[in-house]
């Protein structure tokens, strides 16, 4: 007697791994890596934190040193390079592409120049820590209509 079986393959699907990330965020995370030194970030100390851009996926399998994703894995949601030894400016342009970012913290680094007024189109940035760099110029009034803003630290700059 012999039992002649069928047996179906059905791929398996991670949905976590079927979304390609945000080019234009993936973009505005190179330039923000490039603009302010990140060759040289440090993290404790530690020299491991740089950004991997040959992988074209920032959010997997585990979020770049410092980025917090979405549960999408396509776009981030929080930024959080304080202490990273960040020299440099910061690009405008940059905050025009991380438009769900809710969380930035930059502080106690070296950052010079003006604050960009592109921050001001982060309509979901609830806080934003830029305090102990070297910014200087006015606070653009753009910061003044983000409707989620619950904290904004700005001191010990220039």
């Amino acid at each position: 007697m012999f039992v002649v079986g069928c047996l179906w393959l059905f791929p398996v699907v991670n949905p976590a791994h079927s979304e390609e990330f945000n080019a234009s965020e993936y973009s505005a995370l190179k330039d923000l890596y490039d603009s302010t030194g990140g060759e040289y970030w440090t993290y404790d100390g530690a020299t491991d934190g740089h950004w991997n851009f040959s992988d074209t996926q920032p959010c997997l399998p585990t979020p770049w040193q410092g980025l917090t994703c979405a549960s999408s894995n396509v776009s981030v949601s929080k930024i959080v390079l304080n202490t990273y030894n960040l020299s440099g400016t910061l690009p405008g342009e940059v905050f025009e592409n991380l438009t769900g970012l809710d969380y930035l913290n930059l502080n106690n680094n070296n950052i010079r120049g003006k604050i960009p007024a592109s921050l001001g189109n982060l309509s979901q940035l609830q806080y934003l820590y830029l305090y102990n760099n070297d910014l200087s110029g006015s606070i653009p009034e753009s910061l003044g209509s983000l409707p989620q803003l619950r904290r904004l630290e700005l001191q010990y700059n220039c």
